[in-house]
């Protein structure tokens, strides 16, 4: 019986946290473009060996994450006349709800959830909620 209990208790939750690390978030990560698919999305280093297919545009384009809760993304300008901000400032919060861990990012005019799936040292894989 305390057997059962126990595997019930921590088996959902320890193959979730083994995938998530909140300090790993403090980088600028780059959207990858090959391993996403609408609604879960991959961000990987800058220095991550990108499919060569990455559209250029893309190539970037990211999110950088700072220990004070802001948060900036960037995007690549894709025209001449483009002369708007090449970056949105933000904030940032993780918390957990309902036994799931959560990215909450508040750009102006704009709030964005996130399920985090996978936070480590290599890559951040969110599922837009």
């Amino acid at each position: 019986m305390l057997l059962l209990l126990f595997i019930i208790l921590s088996f959902p939750e320890n193959i979730v946290s083994q995938n998530i690390h909140e300090e790993y978030i403090l980088q600028y990560w780059v959207f990858s473009f090959s391993e996403s698919k609408l609604p879960v999305i991959t961000y990987r280093l800058q220095n991550f060996n990108f499919d060569s297919n990455q559209p250029f545009f893309y190539r970037n384009a990211g999110i950088e994450f700072y220990g004070n809760q802001t948060v900036r993304s960037f995007h690549y300008r894709q025209c001449g006349n483009d002369t708007g901000p090449a970056s949105t400032e933000g904030l940032w919060s993780i918390y957990q709800e309902g036994g799931v861990k959560k990215l909450k990012i508040n750009f102006p005019n704009e709030e964005s959830i996130f399920e985090i799936l996978e936070l480590s040292a290599e890559k951040i894989v969110l599922k837009k909620l």
